[in-house]
């Protein structure tokens, strides 16, 4: 772990960090069914309908992300 923050720190130092113009991560949530019952999560307060995305949709997004859609 501090292998990683001193090269986080060098990188910042030497600025090759650099700031873009898109998201470096993104979540898609596929699904919204859970059984669990975590304490933090507002599962139980949820309105919408319990789904499963749909695959031809996550296949669009996917598309979308990449630029291809």
């Amino acid at each position: 772990m501090k292998i990683k923050r001193l090269k986080l720190a060098a990188d910042y130092l030497l600025k090759k960090n650099r700031t873009v113009s898109y998201p470096s991560h993104i979540g898609i949530e596929t699904t919204n069914n859970c059984n669990l019952d975590c304490i933090m999560c507002p599962r139980h307060d949820m309105t919408r309908p319990v789904q499963d995305m749909d695959m031809e949709l996550f296949k669009k997004i996917i598309k979308d992300i990449k630029g291809e859609g």
